[in-house]
């Protein structure tokens, strides 16, 4: 949750130039999930799927953590 958090508050500050006199700002929504002993890794990437698109539902630009 930490890192994924720092990642998510340096691309809030980042600014992107994609053309002459444009700037873009971009946000990041992370869904962070835990590996369960023995689990299958699709499960577990489907886990951290679901808790990013959360993360979407609930406002953009935030970490979602979920079993």
């Amino acid at each position: 949750m930490v890192l994924a958090e720092r990642i998510r508050k340096g691309f809030k500050r980042e600014r992107f130039y994609p053309q002459e006199n444009e700037i873009v700002q971009v946000t990041v929504s992370i869904g962070v999930a835990q590996y369960i002993f023995e689990e299958q890794f699709s499960s577990f990437l489907k886990r951290a799927d679901k808790n990013m698109y959360r993360a979407k539902e609930e406002g953009k630009d935030r970490v979602f953590f979920d079993k």
